[in-house]
């Protein structure tokens, strides 16, 4: 008899959770960012550099420190661009006009060819005569090239696959 009366409690409070409605609307919690916005909210933007103001020598200090590997007050203007050095690697960004991302696969010292997506924009990276790691990106026709120069040279050029989605992430 009791099991029979403890049941029918529980089935009370179930049923009687479900017979009220409650206002508001339902959210769905992101467990990557925990902000449990609707989804009819617009998510926050950060405000992007445009491309006309983009200066190749302004990155982020802290990128460039965690993520390359440099010191930022090593930074040495030159045409184009800076040149900044670290413990055990030196990296360059330049803008250039008019340097043909298309015709990459055919330039001579260039291995290992491949391509990543940041944002909007195709980055090609590659190997330059087998001892810095490149990478392009076509900002507004001009190409913006990150070399990256390590001490212990890796042809996969992950440290500057890392570098170079936290450094245009923003662009």
């Amino acid at each position: 008899m009791r099991k029979k009366l403890a049941a029918a409690a529980c089935c009370l409070l179930v049923l009687s959770g479900c017979a009220r409605s409650v206002e508001g609307k339902a959210v769905v919690e992101d467990p990557w960012h925990g902000q449990g916005q609707s989804s009819s909210a617009t998510p926050p933007t950060t405000e992007a550099v445009t491309s006309a103001e983009f200066d190749p020598c302004d990155f982020d200090e802290i990128t460039l420190t965690v993520a390359v590997g440099v010191d930022p007050e090593t930074v040495v203007p030159m045409s184009g661009g800076c040149v900044w050095t670290g413990e055990d690697v030196a990296f360059t960004a330049t803008v250039k006009a008019g340097l043909p991302l298309d015709s990459i696969e055919t330039t001579s010292g260039i291995t290992d060819l491949s391509s990543i997506d940041v944002g909007a924009r195709t980055v090609q990276i590659f190997v330059f005569k087998g001892d810095s790691c490149v990478a392009l990106v076509d900002i507004d026709g001009r190409a913006l090239q990150l070399t990256m120069m390590e001490k212990d040279f890796s042809s996969f050029c992950i440290r500057l696959r890392v570098a170079t989605r936290m450094l245009l992430e923003d662009i």
